[in-house]
């Protein structure tokens, strides 16, 4: 086999290599652009009151509710025309369940607080200006704005990183095909 022959099949291995590289990265970026975008409120609650600690939006899956309780916290996300985008009930997780060994001996049940921290996963819909808390008498407890978090979406970034991306590799491939070969280097392997 000559050695330009041997080069020339190296380069192609390389080459397929690079490809498959290429579809890799590609393929990490697809589960993000599928996911839903979604609103994690990071809320606390004592006695009674709920106040925001943190709201981040993010993607991910949100909930889908579809067994909601009879009696509970009601939220609704609304337009910025003022219209219900969604609503739905949930329970603010006030009762945990513990079981404690003593001497060989299971103690434990449940036990009810007054005070504690919980994340509400709601989604993120296009026009929605904010949510609306509601508690069990249906009386408004909280209201969050969601406007500030709208100005710049983070879709967009990781598109243009993709993009980027996709430019830097396809300029290396391009010229590492355009380097000439050197004679003296062949001649010396």
């Amino acid at each position: 086999m000559c050695i330009k022959d041997k080069y020339k099949s190296e380069n192609k291995n390389k080459m397929k290599i690079n490809k498959i590289i290429i579809m890799l990265i590609i393929l990490l970026f697809i589960p993000v652009v599928y996911a839903d975008r979604i609103i994690i409120l990071n809320l606390h609650y004592d006695n009674g009151d709920v106040s925001v600690l943190d709201k981040i939006e993010t993607y991910g899956y949100h909930p889908d509710r579809k067994i909601q309780p009879n009696v509970g916290y009601k939220a609704e996300i609304i337009s910025e025309n003022g219209a219900i985008l969604d609503s739905f009930k949930f329970k603010a997780p006030l009762e945990h369940y513990t079981d404690i060994q003593e001497d060989g001996v299971l103690h434990g049940g449940m036990v009810v607080v007054n005070k504690t921290d919980f994340a509400l996963i709601v989604p993120s819909l296009q026009d929605a200006k904010e949510i609306k808390l509601y508690n069990e008498k249906e009386e408004n407890i909280l209201n969050v704005e969601l406007i500030d978090e709208k100005e710049f979406p983070k879709a967009l970034i990781i598109v243009a990183i993709l993009i980027l991306l996709i430019i830097i590799i396809s300029i290396v491939i391009v010229r590492k095909k355009k380097i000439p070969v050197n004679e003296n280097y062949m001649n010396r392997i």
